[in-house]
C-alpha cells in the first residue's frame, strides 16, 4: 500500500496542469464550493466476527476533480482493515497503513464531477465496541486550483449479535490428580456442542508450592497448539524435560469468532526416582563399635525432594553377599531431615556390650521422595566387634570387667595405661592395695583407673572352651572392691534367683554396696542410690561375713 514515490509526483503534476490551464485561458475562474469527503454509511452497526465495508465518499460539489487525497485513522484493536479498493477515480492509490492509520489514500483522474467513492474499505470486526473512522489531511484539486474539502467522519459500532455459545473445553486425559511420567498425550473436548473451534492451546505451570493455584510467580509454558481438530484436540507433553513436582495443565479453546474458554487440572510429574549411594562406610569395610552410615541422592536435579531415608542391616550368615539366609532386614534408623545430609548411626555395641554378633552383614539405604518413588543401595561389610568396651573418662574411674579376658590380663594392657596413668585394686582379705604392674584384671574384682584423657578400651572374652568353672573371688568381712559379673544389667536383689545376690551367692552376707561415677558421684544400695548392677561398673561392698563370690562364664 506504499505510495511515497507516487505521492511525490502528485503536487508537481497538479501544479503543471493548473498553470497550463490558466495560461491558455488567460482569464480567472469563478470559485466553486469546496468538495465534501465523508465516511458512509455512518453510523454503521455490525456484529463481532463480521466482514463489512465502509466507503470514503467524495462529493465534488460543483467541481470537476482531477485529484482527491485523505488520511484515515481507526481503532485497530476493534477492527482490522483487510484491504481497500478504488471507485470513482481512474487511478487509485491505497495509501500506507501503519498501526491504526492509513495515510495518502489518493485518487487521480482527467476529471470527475459526480459523487462517488474514493475508496471501499474492507474491514473485519474483532471485538465489541464503538469507534470513529477519522478523516484528516484532506485535499482535492481541479485543473485550475487546489481545494480544501469539508470532511465528515463516521462511526462504527460493533455488537455481540446472536453469537453462539463460547467454547467449553474439558481436559479428558490425564485425569485430575494423576501422577504422570514420560511423554503424555494431553487431550480435551469441547462440551459447547458448537463444533466451531479454531484452535486449542495446551500449557503447563510449575505449581512449586503444590497448592493447585498459579500463584508461585512462574509462567505458563506452551505444550502445543492444535489447529486441526479432525482427530480430536490434543498435544504431546514430554515431562522428562521438567522437574518432578506439582503442575497445572491448562487448555484454552478459541472459536472462529474469537470466543474462548479454559479448563485446568492438577497433576504430579514423577519421572526421576531417587538414586541413593552409600558413601560411608565403604563396601567391604570391616566395622566395629559405632558406625555412621551416610548416603547421598545421585538422581538428576529434576527429581522430587527426598522425604526420608531408611537404613537397615541384614545378617548375611553364609557371607555370600545375598539376603538369602532366611534372616530379616532390621531397621537401624529412619532419617527424615536431610538438611545435614542423610545418615544413621549403627551402634553395634550397647553400653559397651556387643549388640550385634560378629560376622558378614549387608547394609541397605532406601530413599523415598515426596511422590512416593523409591530407590535403594546396598553394600556388604564385616562386623568384628570386641566382646566388651569401657568408656574411661579423664580422671578416676571405678570399673570392672564381667568375664575372663582372652589375652593379657595385665592392667597396663587392659586399660591401655601410659605414663602418668594408673590402676589400683584393694584386696579386702589382705587389707592392702595392688597397683599397676601388680594388678591382673579378672572378673568379680573392681578397679580404680586413672586416665589423663577420655579413652575407650575394648577387649575380647576368653571363649572358655571346655571350662565349667566360673570365676570366683574371696571376700572378707569389711570393705572389698568387686565388679559386676555380667554384660547385662542385673537387679541387686529383686527376690528372685536371677538377681546379683543370688547368682554371686552373696545374698544376706553384705550390708551395703557403693558405686561411684564421674557424672553422679557416690550412690549407695540399699539407701536408694541405685537398684541395678551395671556392666563394667566397679563397687565397694561392705561384707558382714566372709564369702566366696561367683562370677559367670
Amino acid at each position: 500500500m506504499a505510495i511515497d514515490a507516487q505521492r511525490g509526483m502528485i503536487p508537481s503534476l497538479f501544479s503543471l496542469i493548473l498553470v497550463l490551464a490558466l495560461f491558455c485561458a488567460g482569464i480567472g475562474i469563478a470559485a466553486a464550493a469546496n468538495p465534501i469527503i465523508s465516511i458512509t454509511p455512518s453510523p454503521k452497526t455490525v456484529c463481532v466476527g463480521d466482514d463489512f465495508d465502509v466507503y470514503i465518499e467524495v462529493n465534488p460539489n460543483g467541481n470537476t476533480l482531477q485529484m482527491a487525497q485523505v488520511d484515515l485513522t481507526f481503532n485497530s484493536s476493534l477492527v482490522s482493515l483487510t484491504h481497500s479498493d478504488g471507485g470513482m477515480f481512474d487511478t487509485f492509490i491505497a495509501g500506507t497503513e501503519s498501526g491504526n492509520t492509513v495515510t495518502d489514500i489518493t485518487g487521480l483522474d482527467a476529471g470527475v464531477s459526480t459523487t462517488g467513492n474514493l475508496a471501499v474499505l474492507h474491514m473485519h470486526a474483532n471485538s465489541a465496541g464503538t469507534f470513529t473512522l477519522d478523516l484528516s489531511g484532506a485535499t482535492a484539486g481541479t485543473a485550475t486550483e487546489t481545494l480544501t474539502p469539508t470532511v465528515n467522519d463516521g462511526t462504527v459500532t460493533i455488537e455481540v449479535c446472536n453469537m453462539d455459545d463460547p467454547p467449553q473445553p474439558r481436559i479428558t486425559s490425564p485425569a485430575n490428580g494423576d501422577a504422570v511420567s514420560g511423554t503424555v498425550p494431553v487431550t480435551a473436548v469441547d462440551d459447547s456442542g458448537e463444533d466451531d473451534i479454531a484452535y486449542a492451546l495446551f500449557e503447563y505451570y510449575n505449581d512449586t508450592n503444590c497448592n493447585c493455584a498459579a500463584d508461585d510467580g512462574n509462567a505458563w509454558v506452551e505444550i502445543g497448539n492444535d489447529t486441526d481438530g479432525t482427530d480430536g484436540w490434543s498435544a504431546e507433553w514430554n515431562t522428562t524435560l521438567i522437574p518432578d513436582c506439582c503442575h497445572l495443565i491448562r487448555v484454552t479453546m478459541v472459536d472462529g469468532i474469537g470466543q474462548n474458554g479454559t479448563d485446568e487440572i492438577n497433576v504430579v510429574v514423577s519421572n526421576h526416582a531417587p538414586v541413593p549411594n552409600i558413601t560411608a562406610p565403604g563396601d567391604g569395610d570391616v566395622l566395629n563399635r559405632s558406625v555412621v552410615i551416610s548416603v547421598t541422592d545421585e538422581s538428576s536435579g529434576f527429581g522430587a525432594g527426598i522425604a526420608y531415608t531408611r537404613f537397615e542391616y541384614y545378617n548375611d550368615t553364609n557371607c555370600n553377599c545375598a539376603a538369602d539366609d532366611g534372616n530379616t532386614w532390621v531397621e537401624i534408623g529412619n532419617d527424615t531431615d536431610g538438611t545435614d545430609g542423610w545418615s544413621a548411626e549403627w551402634d553395634t555395641l550397647i553400653d559397651g556390650v556387643a549388640e550385634v554378633p560378629n560376622g558378614c552383614y549387608m547394609l541397605r539405604a532406601t530413599m523415598v521422595d515426596m511422590h512416593g518413588r523409591t530407590g535403594t543401595d546396598e553394600i556388604n561389610v564385616e562386623l568384628s566387634n570386641p566382646d566388651f568396651c569401657l568408656d574411661l573418662k579423664a580422671g578416676w574411674n571405678l570399673v570392672s570387667i564381667p568375664k575372663r579376658i582372652n589375652g593379657s590380663d595385665a592392667a597396663v594392657d587392659v586399660f591401655s595405661l601410659t605414663a602418668g596413668e594408673s590402676c589400683m585394686h584393694y584386696d579386702g582379705c589382705a587389707d592392702g592395695w595392688l597397683s599397676n604392674g601388680a594388678v591382673h584384671v579378672v572378673p568379680c574384682q573392681g578397679y580404680w583407673v586413672y586416665k589423663i584423657a577420655d579413652e575407650t578400651v575394648c577387649m575380647y572374652f576368653d571363649p572358655g572352651t571346655g571350662s565349667v568353672n566360673p570365676p570366683t573371688e574371696n571376700l572378707c568381712t569389711g570393705w572389698n572392691m568387686i565388679g559386676h559379673i555380667d554384660t547385662n544389667l542385673m537387679p541387686v536383689d529383686d527376690g528372685t534367683n536371677a538377681d546379683f545376690g543370688s547368682i554371686t551367692t552373696l545374698e544376706g552376707k553384705f550390708a551395703q554396696i557403693w558405686q561411684w561415677t564421674p557424672d553422679d558421684g557416690w550412690e549407695c544400695y540399699p539407701l536408694g542410690g541405685f537398684a541395678f548392677m551395671t556392666p563394667g561398673q566397679g563397687y565397694w561392698i561392705l561384707m558382714t561375713d566372709n564369702a566366696t563370690m561367683y562370677g559367670t562364664l
